[in-house]
């Protein structure tokens, strides 16, 4: 089962409903093809099924900790890019992921917001291989 994911994330942070100057843009495939993404890590997950589990604090700590995530080549039957972000590259738990087994996986980024705003708004633009909390009824759907 092939496991992999293509996100993109833009934060906008508002005051008194005024956009702030601040946004911040996480995305994945921060390297090169083949090699590891520097900004991505993951918790890893079972072969062929979800977590089973509730996830907790530890689990997203340790998938902040966890190994850097692999930036893998495009698979014709995927999507070629996200229109949202095309500078978001597919990855997953290992170089193979795409194209043999991946693990599932918990991924996880760090970033910081700067400015103080007591408003934001997220949107998360992305695309899975598999599904995302698929097969997990604990955590469905989960982001």
């Amino acid at each position: 089962m092939q496991q992999a994911i293509r996100p993109a994330l833009t934060f906008r942070l508002s005051r008194r409903g005024i956009l702030a100057a601040e946004t911040v843009t996480v995305r994945s495939g921060n390297g090169s093809i083949g090699g590891i993404d520097s900004a991505v890590h993951f918790l890893s997950g079972p072969a062929a099924s979800g977590f089973n589990r509730t996830f907790t604090a530890t689990d997203f700590a340790a998938a902040q900790n966890g190994p850097a995530a692999y930036i893998l080549s495009q698979i014709s039957f995927w999507i070629p890019g996200l229109p949202s972000d095309p500078l978001a590259h597919w990855i997953g738990t290992n170089p193979n992921a795409g194209s043999t087994a991946g693990n599932t996986a918990l991924y996880a980024v760090s970033f910081q917001i700067t400015s103080a705003s007591p408003s934001g708004t997220m949107t998360l633009n992305y695309s899975v291989d598999d599904g995302v909390g698929s097969g997990d009824p604990l955590n469905t759907g989960s982001i």
